[in-house]
C-alpha cells in the first residue's frame, strides 16, 4: 500500500493494531488458517519488491516495506465517521462542511470491505441482516454488514428527516414544492454516494448480482405462475429493506425511496388490495392537519420501531389537480382572452415531481419489486377488471409483453419505453381521471350545442381536433412523461370519436332539437356522424366539413368511427346510382335500355365518387377499395336488369366500348362535347369501368364481335389510324383483362398486318407475269382470317342463300382462283374458304344524263353481283356498248338466276339500290316489289357525293341492332359453350397438381382461379364433375364420396 494511502490512517485504526496484537494465541492462529493462502500470495509480491527496496539501502530515506496482511478495524468506529458525513450530504449536498473528503471517504468504505472487523453493532441488529447467511462474528470481513447499515441509514433518513421533518402537514403545492427539492437533492446525493461505494459496488455488489442473475430462471419458475398465488401471500412478499436483494448503491437509494415513499402507502392503508384503484378513497381534505401516519413492523423487520410513511395518494391527487386545472385553462370552449397563465408557474415543479416518479423506475433486471409484486400477483387481474376497457387493453398488453421480455432475459432498453412504475402507480390515475374528465367534457358540450349551436357538429369536430392535437403535441401537460402521450391521446380519440364510455341518449331526449325518426343517437360517435348525410348531398357547400370529419376519424386507431364513414360511403354510392337509373329508364324495357346512357351513367359516378376521396379524403385508400366494392355490386347487379344482370352490364360495356372506337363516333357526340372531348380519357374511362365486372368473358365476346365489324366493315384498306386506336385499347385491356382473352383480340389486329403484307407479295407476284392480259385484271386484295380467333360464322357468310346457290361474278372468279394457287403454294396444307358475305369491292358507274362524268360506289360482293348483269343484256355473254346500256333491261326472275337469290334475299339486297334511286323499277305497285317487275338504270341518277358507300347496309347481321337480334342468342350459347370447356380446364389443371382433392377444396381452388374472368355457378360446377367423370378425367375415392383422384 502507498505511503499516502497509510497516512489517511486514524489514530483510533493505530489502537486497533495495538489491540490485535493482544488477542488470544489461539485466534489468531484460525484467522491465518483462514487467510493463509491470501497471505502467501501476497508475500511472493512483497518479497519482489523487497528485493528492490535491497538496491536503494545505500539511500538517506529509506523506504519501508508495505504489509499486504489483511488489516484489523475498528468497525463502528470507522462506520460513525463515515455515517456522519452521508447524512450531512443527505441533508444539504451543496453546502455540506465533511469532516473527510471523498477519497477518505473511499477509504474507509475499502477498508471496511476488506478489513477483518471488530466492534461490531449489537448482535440483535446484525441478527435481521438478510444478506449474511449466518450472524457476524468479531474479525470477519463484513461487506454485508457494510451494506446493510447503509440501507439502514437510507431508510432512517428518508423517513426521520424528509418524510417526519420536511414534509410533514404539507398539502397542495407546498408540498409538491417541497418534495421536488428533497428528490433534486437526493439524486446529488445519491451520485456522490456512489462515488463513495465505488469499491463496494465493483466488488461485492458485482459479485452477489452475478450470483442472483444465475439463479434467475429458477426465482422466475417460482414466481411465474398466478393460480398458485393468492393474496394470502402478500405478507410473505418482503420490501426492499427487508429482502436480501443486492443492487448498486444508487438504485439501493432509489429503491428505498420508492418503498417509504409509494410502496409502504399501499402496505399500511389497504386491506385489499383491489381497492387501491378509487384514488379519491385514500385523498385526505387539504383542510385537515394530522401528522404523518405510523406503521408497525414486524418483529423480524430490520427497519426501526416505529415508520413514518408517506401519503402517496394525496402526492398524486394534487397533481391530478393541477393537471385539471390546465386542462381548464386550455378548453377550446374558453376564449384567448379567458386564458390563464396562473398554471404555467407550477410546470417545472409539475414536471420534476413526474421526472422522479419515472425515475424510479428501474430497469427491469434489478428491479426487485416489479419483479415479485407487480408482474406475479393474482391481485393484479383485479386491478385491471377495475379500469375502463380500452385502458385495461393496454395495460394488458404492457404486463404480456414486459413478462415474455423478463422471462427471456430482460432488456436495459425497455424501461425507456415503458417505466413500469410510473406505469403502474400513477400513471393508471392519470388515465382514470383524463376519461372522468372528457367524459364530462363530451356530455356537457354536446348538452350545450344542441341547445345553442346551429352548427353542432361542426363545432363539435373542431372542439375535438383541439383537444387531440392538445394532447398528442403536448401543447398542455408537457411535464407528462413521453410514454403517456400515445395512450392519453387514445383517450382522448375514443371518448370524443369513438363514443367509448359515453351514453348522450338522455342529453338527446332532453333537448329542443328534433332528430330524424331513421337516427337513433347513443353515443358521441353517433352525434357526430349526424350531419354526414345532410353534407353528402351537397359535396360542395360542406367541403370543409367533411375534411375535418375525415380528418378527426384519422385520428383513431380502432377503426370503428372510420367503418362508420365507410358504411356511409357506400351507402351513398349505392342510393345514388340506383335512383339515377331508375329516373333514366323507368319506363323502359330491359332491351331498349340505352348502353351508352347507362355507362354513362356510371362513368360520372364514378368520377364525381373518386374526386370526392382524393380531395376531399385525402385519397384513402381504404375509402377507395370500399368506393370500388359499392361500384362493382351496383354495377353487377343494376335495378334495371332482371334477368342476368351482370351479363347485360358487360355487355353494355361492350357497345359503349364499340360507340367509342367506330370511326364515326366523334361525329355522333354531342356538338357541346367536341372540344372537350378526350378520346384518349375515354378510352381509359373504359378500362376503368372494366375493372368492376365480374363477368369478363361477356364482356370480351362482345368486344371482339364489335372488333370484327369495325376492322372487316367499317375500315378502309388505306385508313389505317383504326388499326392504331384498336391497339392502343388492346394495350390498356392487358392490364384488367385475362392473357387468354388479349391474346385472341391481339391475333385479329396481327392477322390484317399479314394479310398487308401478303397482298403485297401478291401484287409483286403478279407483276411479274408478262402476259398482256393482266394489265386489265381487277386488282385483289385479299384478307385471310385465322379460324377461331375470330368470332365469325364461317358457314353462315359464305353465301347469302339458305340453299347456298350463291354465283360469284365470273370475272372475280378467276381472280380469287388466281389468289388461291397463289397462298397454297405459300402455305402448304392450308385450306380458305371465303366469305362472300363479307367481301366487298368498289365499281365506278357512268351515267349519261348526269352532271358527273362518274361515281364510285363501294358495294359488297351480292351487290356487285347485282350490279353487273347491267353492262349487258340477257343471254349475252359480251358487255354492250355506252349507247346499249341504257335500253338494257332484267326481270327480277332473271337477276335472282343470275346471282342465285331467292326472292327475300334480292329483295333485301336491292332496297338500299332502290332507295338510292340508281334503278328504275317498272310494274311496282306501292313499295312492293314482284318477280315481274321489269329494273332498269336510271340515266338520270344524280348524287352530290362521288364516292358512294352501300356496303354496310347489306351485312344485316353486323348492323347496329338491339339485344333482342338473334346474333346476340349465338353469342351467348357461344359464351357458355366457352365457360363449360374452361371449367372442366381447371378441374383437370387442379386434379394434376394435387392428385387428390376433397369436394369442397377443389371448388374453393376452383372460384379462386376463375373468378378474374366469370364466377362460376354452383350448377356449372357440377356439370363439369359430372361431365369430367363420364370422360375418365377422374372418379371417386368411393361410391358418394366427397373425394376425387386424377386418372392419367
Amino acid at each position: 500500500m502507498s505511503e499516502r494511502r497509510r497516512s489517511c490512517s486514524s489514530t483510533a485504526e493505530n489502537d486497533v493494531h495495538q489491540r490485535n496484537n493482544n488477542l488470544n494465541g489461539v485466534h489468531q492462529q484460525q484467522q491465518t488458517n483462514t487467510t493463509s493462502s491470501g497471505v502467501n500470495s501476497r508475500n511472493n509480491i512483497g518479497s519482489s519488491r523487497s528485493g528492490k527496496s535491497s538496491r536503494n539501502s545505500g539511500l538517506g530515506m529509506r523506504r519501508s516495506r508495505p504489509s499486504l496482511a489483511i488489516k484489523a478495524v475498528n468497525f463502528s468506529t470507522l462506520w460513525e465517521s463515515l455515517e456522519r458525513d452521508l447524512w450531512k450530504i443527505l441533508c444539504d449536498p451543496l453546502k455540506a462542511k465533511l469532516t473527510h473528503d471523498i477519497e477518505q471517504l473511499h477509504n474507509i468504505v475499502y477498508k471496511l470491505s476488506t478489513c477483518q472487523c471488530y466492534e461490531l453493532p449489537d448482535q440483535t441488529l446484525l441478527a435481521l441482516n438478510p444478506h449474511a447467511t449466518v450472524i457476524p462474528q468479531e474479525g470477519d470481513i463484513q461487506p454485508y454488514t457494510l451494506y446493510f447499515m447503509f440501507k439502514k441509514l437510507i431508510s432512517r433518513f428518508i423517513q426521520e428527516e424528509l418524510i417526519g421533518k420536511r414534509l410533514k402537514d404539507l398539502r397542495g403545492i407546498a408540498m409538491l414544492k417541497q418534495y421536488s427539492e428533497c428528490w433534486k437533492n437526493f439524486v446529488i446525493s445519491c451520485e456522490f454516494i456512489n462515488k463513495v461505494f465505488h469499491y463496494l459496488n465493483t466488488d461485492w455488489i458485482n459479485d452477489m448480482e452475478c450470483k442472483r442473475k444465475t439463479n434467475r430462471q429458477s426465482y422466475s419458475s417460482t414466481f411465474s405462475d398466478k393460480n398458485t398465488t393468492s393474496l394470502l401471500n402478500l405478507k410473505l412478499i418482503k420490501h426492499f429493506s427487508e429482502s436480501n436483494h443486492v443492487c448498486h448503491t444508487r438504485t439501493t437509494c432509489y429503491l428505498l425511496w420508492r418503498e417509504l415513499f409509494f410502496e409502504r402507502c399501499d402496505s399500511n392503508s389497504q386491506k385489499n388490495i383491489q381497492d387501491i384503484v378509487n384514488i379519491d378513497r385514500h385523498f385526505y381534505s387539504t383542510s385537515s392537519k394530522e401528522s404523518p401516519r405510523t406503521q408497525d413492523l414486524d418483529e423480524n423487520s430490520p427497519l426501526l420501531e416505529e415508520v413514518v410513511y408517506f401519503d402517496k395518494y394525496l402526492l398524486y391527487h394534487t397533481i391530478l389537480q393541477e393537471i385539471e386545472k390546465d386542462r381548464n385553462v386550455h378548453s377550446p370552449m374558453r376564449s384567448k382572452s379567458q386564458l390563464s397563465s396562473s398554471v404555467d408557474e407550477y410546470y417545472p415543479i409539475l414536471k420534476s415531481v413526474i421526472r422522479s416518479l419515472v425515475d424510479l423506475s428501474l430497469d427491469i433486471e434489478e428491479d426487485y419489486y416489479f419483479n415479485v409484486k407487480y408482474l406475479h400477483l393474482i391481485s393484479m387481474d383485479g386491478f385491471n377488471s377495475r379500469l375502463q376497457p380500452f385502458i385495461g387493453d393496454y395495460y394488458n398488453s404492457l404486463f404480456s409483453e414486459v413478462q415474455n421480455d423478463h422471462c427471456k432475459g430482460g432488456s436495459k432498453k425497455r424501461v425507456a419505453y415503458y417505466p413500469l412504475f410510473y406505469t403502474i402507480d400513477f400513471e393508471r390515475f392519470l388515465l382514470q381521471k383524463t376519461v372522468e374528465y372528457y367524459t364530462n367534457e363530451v356530455s356537457s358540450l354536446i348538452s350545450e350545442l344542441l341547445i345553442s349551436s346551429d352548427k353542432a357538429v361542426l363545432t363539435y369536430i373542431k372542439h375535438t381536433l383541439t383537444r387531440i392535437e392538445q394532447e398528442s403535441n403536448k401543447i398542455i401537460l408537457h411535464y407528462i412523461n413521453a410514454s403517456s402521450k400515445d395512450v392519453l391521446t387514445k383517450i382522448c380519440v375514443d371518448i370524443f370519436v369513438e363514443g367509448m364510455n359515453i351514453d348522450v341518449s338522455d342529453i338527446v331526449e332532453r333537448s329542443p332539437r328534433t332528430m330524424p325518426p331513421t337516427q337513433s343517437m347513443s353515443s358521441s360517435k353517433d352525434f357526430l356522424f349526424s350531419e354526414i348525410d345532410h353534407w353528402m348531398n351537397d359535396v360542395e357547400r360542406f367541403k370543409q366539413e367533411l375534411e375535418l370529419l375525415f380528418k378527426v376519424i384519422m385520428k383513431s386507431s380502432r377503426k370503428n368511427a372510420f367503418n362508420v364513414l365507410s358504411s356511409k360511403l357506400r351507402d351513398k354510392v349505392l342510393m345514388d346510382i340506383s335512383n339515377e337509373l331508375k329516373s333514366k329508364f323507368e319506363n323502359c324495357a330491359e332491351d331498349d335500355i340505352d348502353s351508352i346512357l347507362f355507362i354513362e351513367i356510371f362513368i360520372e359516378n364514378y368520377l364525381k365518387f373518386g374526386s370526392i376521396v382524393k380531395n376531399i379524403f385525402g385519397g384513402n385508400f381504404d375509402l377507395n377499395v370500399t368506393k370500388d366494392k359499392a361500384f362493382k355490386e351496383i354495377f353487377n347487379n343494376p335495378p334495371v336488369f332482371q334477368t342476368n344482370p351482370s351479363i347485360r352490364s358487360a355487355e353494355s360495356l361492350a357497345r359503349y366500348t364499340n360507340h367509342l372506337l367506330k370511326a364515326t363516333s366523334k361525329t355522333s357526340l354531342p356538338a357541346s362535347s367536341l372540344d372537350d372531348y378526350n378520346f384518349e380519357d375515354g378510352l381509359d374511362r373504359c378500362v376503368m369501368i372494366c375493372t368492376l365486372l365480374n363477368d369478363m368473358d361477356v364482356f370480351v365476346q362482345f368486344y371482339k364481335v364489335f372488333l370484327s365489324r369495325r376492322l372487316l366493315i367499317f375500315s378502309s384498306e388505306s385508313d389505317t389510324s383504326q388499326e392504331e386506336i384498336e391497339l392502343s385499347m388492346i394495350n390498356k385491356l392487358k392490364k384488367v383483362c385475362p392473357f387468354s382473352h388479349i391474346y385472341k383480340i391481339q391475333t385479329m389486329i396481327n392477322d390484317l398486318d399479314v394479310a398487308r403484307s401478303l397482298n403485297e407479295q401478291f401484287k409483286q407476284h403478279e407483276n411479274e407475269k408478262s402476259s398482256s392480259t393482266n394489265s386489265h385484271k381487277i386488282y385483289l386484295s385479299c384478307t385471310v382470317l385465322t379460324r377461331g380467333y375470330w368470332p365469325l360464322q364461317v358457314s353462315s357468310l359464305t353465301s347469302p342463300s339458305k340453299n347456298n346457290k350463291f354465283v360469284v361474278p365470273h370475272m372475280l372468279v378467276d381472280r380469287m382462283n388466281d389468289f388461291s394457287k397463289f397462298y397454297a403454294n405459300l402455305h402448304s396444307g392450308r385450306h380458305l374458304t371465303w366469305l362472300n358475305i363479307l367481301s366487298k369491292g368498289v365499281v365506278r358507274g357512268h351515267f349519261m344524263n348526269s352532271s358527273s362524268p362518274y361515281y364510285d360506289f363501294n358495294v359488297s360482293m351480292v351487290q356487285l353481283a347485282l350490279l353487273l348483269p347491267f353492262n349487258k343484256r340477257h343471254g349475252s355473254s359480251s358487255e354492250s356498248t355506252s349507247e346499249d346500256v341504257s335500253t338494257i333491261k332484267w326481270t327480277v326472275q332473271q337477276l335472282m338466276d343470275e346471282t342465285g337469290l331467292d326472292f327475300d334475299e334480292f329483295v333485301q339486297v336491292f332496297t338500299p339500290l332502290h332507295s338510292l334511286k340508281l334503278f328504275d323499277v317498272e310494274h311496282l305497285t306501292g313499295n312492293t316489289l314482284y318477280q315481274t317487275s321489269i329494273v332498269r338504270v336510271n340515266e338520270n341518277f344524280k348524287s352530290k357525293k362521288n364516292k358512294i358507300a352501300l356496303f354496310q347496309y347489306t351485312v344485316k347481321q353486323y348492323n347496329e341492332a338491339g339485344r333482342d337480334h338473334p346474333l346476340n342468342d349465338k353469342i351467348y350459347s357461344q359464351i357458355q359453350e366457352d365457360r363449360r370447356y374452361v371449367i372442366q380446364a381447371a378441374i383437370v389443371r387442379i386434379l394434376k397438381s394435387r392428385k387428390l382433392i376433397e369436394h369442397k377444396q377443389l371448388v374453393n381452388l376452383l372460384l379462386t382461379q376463375l373468378s378474374p374472368t366469370f364466377k362460376p355457378t354452383t350448377v356449372d360446377i357440377k356439370r363439369a364433375i359430372d361431365s369430367l367423370l363420364q370422360q375418365e378425367y377422374m372418379k371417386r375415392v368411393n361410391e358418394d364420396s366427397s373425394w376425387y383422384q386424377y386418372l392419367a
